[in-house]
């Protein structure tokens, strides 16, 4: 299984490594294989693009997913909106 990260238009400060490594555990555990998983850390502006071509939203979201087949995966996570939701939390 392969596991990659992309950043478009943001700088997240991960550690894909532990990321990576949680994913896998947590996949062996409910015993599925999968073949390649993209993690794609982008802006606001970058996911509504894609929610308003893919999918017809015209709406802020934290996460879309794209599952093109059991070997394929595409996660894209807002990077914008997920530090926000963080902030509102501490509050």
């Amino acid at each position: 299984m392969a596991i990659t990260f992309h950043n478009e238009g943001v700088s997240p400060s991960v550690n894909t490594t532990q990321i990576s490594s949680w994913l896998s555990s947590c996949i062996d555990d409910l015993g599925y294989k999968l073949g390649e998983l993209s993690i794609i850390f982008c802006s606001d502006e970058y996911l509504i693009d894609i929610n308003k071509r893919h999918l017809n939203h015209n709406y802020y979201t934290d996460i879309i997913t794209f599952n093109y087949s059991i070997e394929y995966m595409v996660f894209y996570i807002c990077v914008d909106l997920m530090t926000r939701q963080q902030m509102n939390k501490r509050k």
